[in-house]
């Protein structure tokens, strides 16, 4: 008798563990249509979700540069909202691909050359400049793995994007690096790399921080050098750094 009824337990744990298969087939074949169209909709969907993480990261920056418009008198600051716009940017973009970040980045250098292109040297530009800048600041943390490459880059755009990343991640500055803005670049360019620069004093002791006056004076010699009144703003700041190494 007891044999019997281990044959029937083991006839219904049988029966049992084969319901739920044959139930999961029949639901999938009677609802086959319906998931296949679903199933085809996974493309588009993964395209839409897509499309709104990079929206996203589009108005986040768009936002950051409103602000810096609004605020032209904070010339080569970086604010607050800024440190926490990065923040939020460089956890966003942990779900985007490395083709995503570049190409935000060159979104960003190619608005810089046509505001050098088209509008006149002058306030105007420089605000719109400086708006472009606080955006490079603002991915900047989440693309300083590109620094290396963007350094020795031929463009300067791509060298602008270096000196924001540096701006946000004052350990990565270069001083050396730095120092040839000074020769190779732009005023607004080498400009921005005086504030690394004049940070990095702040943030040194010791032989270190005696080492930038060299930095320093060298930069001072070559903007003085140039045809014309020097930028009077990067004057200001190396003659502060001199004026703090001492």
């Amino acid at each position: 008798m007891a044999g019997i009824a281990s044959i029937v337990t083991a006839f219904a744990a049988l029966i049992s563990a084969l319901a739920w298969p044959i139930l999961l087939a029949a639901v999938v074949i009677h609802f086959r249509k319906a998931i296949s169209a679903g199933l085809d909709r996974v493309p588009e969907m993964m395209s839409r979700a897509h499309k709104a993480k990079l929206g996203w990261l589009e108005i986040e920056l768009r936002q950051v540069a409103d602000i810096a418009n609004a605020s032209p008198k904070d010339k080569g600051v970086v604010s607050p909202e800024q440190i926490r716009s990065a923040a939020k940017v460089e956890v966003f973009s942990q779900d985007l691909s490395l083709g995503d970040l570049r190409y935000q980045v060159e979104k960003l250098c190619i608005e810089y050359e046509d505001i050098r292109r088209k509008l006149p040297s002058g306030q105007k530009r420089t605000q719109a400049m400086d708006a472009v800048l606080a955006q490079m600041r603002t991915i900047g943390p989440s693309i300083s793995f590109m620094l290396d490459d963007l350094k020795r880059s031929s463009r300067a755009a791509d060298r602008l994007v270096a000196v924001a990343i540096m701006q946000m991640e004052l350990s990565r500055a270069d001083p050396n690096w730095l120092l040839l803005r000074f020769s190779e670049d732009v005023p607004f360019i080498f400009y921005h790399a005086s504030l690394i620069l004049e940070n990095l004093v702040r943030t040194i002791s010791g032989e270190d921080k005696v080492e930038l006056i060299d930095v320093a004076q060298n930069a001072l010699e070559i903007v003085e050098g140039f045809e014309g009144a020097p930028d009077s703003a990067t004057v200001n700041v190396l003659n502060s750094i001199i004026a703090d190494v001492f």
